[in-house]
């Protein structure tokens, strides 16, 4: 487990995941996660004894946004990663890769070849950043899986970074994330946000009232920062004034927690 005392997320259990598009802020702080430039705690999931922040970010391994491929060969890359070709034998026998070079390899052995850290010894914890949307689309939650069943299988701490809601059901806790402001936390995603990123399947308030799908851009830098492209917003006149002055609250809407002025008019 990884304890932040100043970021979006207050801990690193399991696997828990930031849902929302994979922007700079994201990237910046999944840097800082790796590089420990934050003030954190480490506590060794197999043990469950503190470790020192050295040996915390030596245990952390990133699997980053574009994963390169070129013209090395799988074994021998491994190899150098693994410290040793034995080694690196053993995991492309169990995760089925082929020796060949990273230029011939499809979407999916390419992803094995940068999930075999994750059976290096020393690694306890994992940042993965929203390396799926290189994927095509019919194998990211077949990429998914296997992230997920090696992820637990280890007993690793992990925190993933995804843009579809089609990917947060392995997730143990989520925090939707606009920009750099979190908007919302658990998974019933019911913030205007959440809800244009799950492609208008979910419901808010009454029976079948549905928000339509917008184009997202930069946020606003008044009031909540997602007016400009909320549906709720322009359907509720009562709530305009106010989403485009004023920075709405965190509430607590049964499980989950939303930061929209239209939940603290309701509550």
């Amino acid at each position: 487990m990884i304890v932040l005392k100043d970021g979006p997320i207050p801990v690193i259990r399991d696997i828990t995941c930031i849902l929302g598009e994979w922007d700079d802020y994201k990237r910046g702080f999944s840097q800082v996660l790796k590089r420990g430039d934050i003030e954190a705690q480490y506590i060794d999931p197999f043990t469950g004894e503190y470790m020192s922040k050295k040996d915390g970010l030596r245990s952390t391994y990133l699997i980053p946004s574009h994963l390169e491929r070129g013209r090395v060969r799988v074994k021998d890359l491994l190899s150098a990663w693994l410290k040793t070709s034995k080694r690196a034998q053993e995991i492309m026998f169990l995760l089925g890769i082929s020796d060949d070079f990273l230029d011939n390899l499809s979407d999916l052995n390419l992803v094995k070849v940068y999930l075999a850290p994750l059976f290096m010894e020393k690694t306890r914890f994992v940042i993965v950043e929203d390396f799926f949307q290189e994927v095509e689309e019919q194998g990211r939650l077949k990429v998914e899986r296997l992230l997920a069943k090696i992820i637990r299988s280890r007993r690793l701490d992990s925190l993933f970074f995804v843009s579809s809601v089609d990917l947060i059901s392995p997730c143990t806790s989520v925090t939707v994330m606009y920009e750099d402001e979190v908007v919302e936390t658990g998974a019933r995603l019911i913030h205007p946000y959440s809800m244009v990123l799950a492609n208008s399947a979910i419901r808010l308030g009454k029976r079948g009232e549905k928000v339509g799908v917008s184009e997202v851009g930069r946020g606003s830098l008044s009031g909540c920062r997602f007016h400009d492209y909320c549906e709720v917003m322009r359907r509720k006149k009562e709530l305009q004034r106010l989403c485009r002055l004023q920075k709405p609250p965190m509430v607590q809407v049964e499980d989950a927690q939303v930061k929209c002025w239209d939940y603290v008019k309701r509550n």
